[in-house]
């Protein structure tokens, strides 16, 4: 089992992607959450429980 880092070559040069996916990784959460609150607003809570 290889780790992240030693997998993407993230030595020094290229340390800035370990940030990058952090940061991508926290926006696609924010986002999810986001679309998770409109279905449950829209839906009225029916069938948002379905979908988390």
């Amino acid at each position: 089992a290889s780790s992240t880092v030693a997998e993407w070559g993230l030595v020094c040069g290229e340390r800035y992607k370990v940030g990058l996916v952090q940061a991508v990784f926290f926006a696609g959460c924010m986002i999810g959450t986001y679309a998770a609150a409109l279905s449950a607003s829209a839906d009225r809570y029916r069938n948002s429980a379905f979908l988390s």
